[in-house]
């Protein structure tokens, strides 16, 4: 079976076109325009469509002739059936024909090179795609295909600091040294953060406050002091008020007071 072109104007050739009489005799005459039939069947047609090329006689080969078929004729991809028969010229002829994709025909019969077979892959053989086969531009965009390659620098420089981050191999956490001025601002705190932190403050223990080397040095002019006096235990002696730290013992401050003998005297007040 001949494989033809899709929508393209070709030549084929027909016959042998041979006497009704005797069935032998070559016949060199026939008109296709005057034949009782110069038909095609289009590949799932139900009906004969006229042949809208040309016929000629072959020159030197008697019964044959050069049929040209015309785009509208190829226009359909299929089977093709080529009907020619004059009833009381020849005896009938037919011919098929394998219509392609235009892509499918350069790929079989165009000169090397002209054209490639497009095909939609399903499954490939072990093995059969190498790295040479793969061009490097056929993969940018497509992901992170260079994991675990090597032999590459990095033209883009660093930040100075960068390499005072650290990362964490199996989390993937990053270890911040030091947040720069007004990073975080009052919409980054969220509410539970924001309750969370005033809760260690209001429950924090005098003695962990005291043991800490954050902030200022310890000294009674401080909240940490005014808290002390409220919660430690103070004691009066004479015109001096005393505050201790948390172990109700030892000085955190003094204070000095006036007295007054009208007064009602408190000689002391002691936290439990």
């Amino acid at each position: 079976m001949q494989y033809l072109r899709a929508d393209t104007i070709t030549e084929v050739t027909i016959g042998p076109a041979l006497a009704v009489g005797d069935g032998f005799v070559p016949v060199t005459n026939l008109v296709g325009s005057a034949a009782d039939e110069f038909e095609i069947i289009k590949h799932g047609a139900t009906t004969t469509t006229t042949i809208a090329g040309t016929l000629a006689a072959i020159t030197g080969a008697d019964g044959y002739y050069a049929l040209d078929l015309s785009a509208t004729d190829t226009d359909t991809e299929g089977r093709l059936t080529l009907l020619i028969n004059d009833d009381s010229l020849i005896l009938p002829i037919r011919h098929e024909f394998m219509v392609v994709n235009a892509n499918v025909f350069d790929s079989l019969f165009a000169a090397s090179g002209v054209d490639t077979l497009d095909v939609a892959v399903t499954s490939m053989a072990t093995n059969v795609l190498t790295a040479a086969a793969i061009n490097a531009a056929a993969l940018n965009g497509k992901g992170n295909w260079n994991i675990g390659k090597t032999g590459y620098s990095l033209t883009q420089a660093f930040p100075t600091n960068f390499s005072d981050l650290a990362i964490t191999i199996t989390t993937g956490r990053v270890t911040v040294g030091t947040i720069i001025t007004d990073a975080i601002s009052a919409a980054s705190v969220a509410a539970a953060a924001a309750n969370k932190i005033a809760d260690h403050v209001l429950r924090r223990t005098f003695a962990n406050a005291k043991a800490s080397s954050d902030g200022d040095a310890k000294s009674f002019r401080s909240l940490l002091g005014a808290v002390a006096k409220l919660v430690n235990k103070i004691s009066i002696s004479g015109s001096t008020l005393t505050i201790t730290e948390e172990d109700d013992s030892t000085s955190l401050g003094t204070q000095t007071v006036t007295t007054d003998a009208a007064a009602d005297p408190i000689t002391g007040v002691d936290t439990v």
